[in-house]
């Protein structure tokens, strides 16, 4: 073989070397493409978890998919958003911002749960707390025409009544905050938004009682 074979045959073999066969790449065409890792992080965050492990009441909070749309609130809350997380009681609050610290500027609103009992929390988050003594007869007397200062009753799509806070035009307060109220056998629930109609706080009311978790 002369010089010119020879280089020609070796450009030959190692063309033929750095080209997968024909079968090796349809192999690889017919290989089932791996799916990307779900985002399990929801809005919630590790703060779902840490409830979870603390309460030992239902912990119920509005589903991250309609805060989104209402408020286009789609940051995952830090831990620094959990005011309060005892065996029978919660409050967060919704901030925008990590240095928020519950400003109005940055801040959408609150979640607030307890059992009813000598030992619930304060609410400094609304215009008009109610005491339990209220609360327990508003429970007793479910059945019956109640009515609750500052709060009209309105029907929750599972029978439950709930109490939404009436917008004062008085107040200079009245574009900013209201909260709604409803109980769960012994337990209150109450969210407090800023900016929200009253048909928009029934709707988020009623998905947070039918979902009963964070997810979604």
């Amino acid at each position: 073989m002369n010089n010119w074979q020879s280089t020609f045959f070796s450009i030959v073999v190692a063309t033929a070397l750095s080209v997968p066969s024909l079968s090796m790449a349809e192999s690889s065409l017919s290989q089932p493409q791996l799916s990307q890792p779900k985002h399990t992080a929801t809005l919630y965050g590790k703060l779902y978890t840490a409830l979870q492990t603390k309460c030992h009441i239902p912990v119920l909070l509005p589903p991250a998919s309609y805060l989104n749309a209402i408020f286009d609130f789609n940051k995952v809350l830090s831990l620094n958003n959990l005011i309060k997380a005892t065996a029978n009681s919660y409050i967060i609050r919704y901030d925008w911002t990590n240095n928020c610290n519950g400003a109005p500027i940055c801040n959408g609103g609150y979640m607030y749960a307890s059992r009813i009992d000598s030992h619930m929390p304060y609410n400094s988050h609304v215009n008009y707390p109610v005491s339990k003594y209220a609360l327990l007869k508003l429970i007793n007397q479910s059945g019956k025409e109640t009515s609750l200062n500052h709060y009209k009753k309105v029907a929750l799509t599972n029978g439950t009544y709930a109490y939404l806070e009436k917008n004062n035009y008085n107040s200079p307060y009245h574009a900013i905050y209201r909260t709604i109220i409803w109980n769960d056998e012994n337990n209150t629930y109450q969210l407090t938004l800023k900016n929200t109609d009253d048909e928009t706080f029934i709707n988020l009311a009623n998905q947070t009682i039918n979902t009963g978790q964070t997810e979604g």
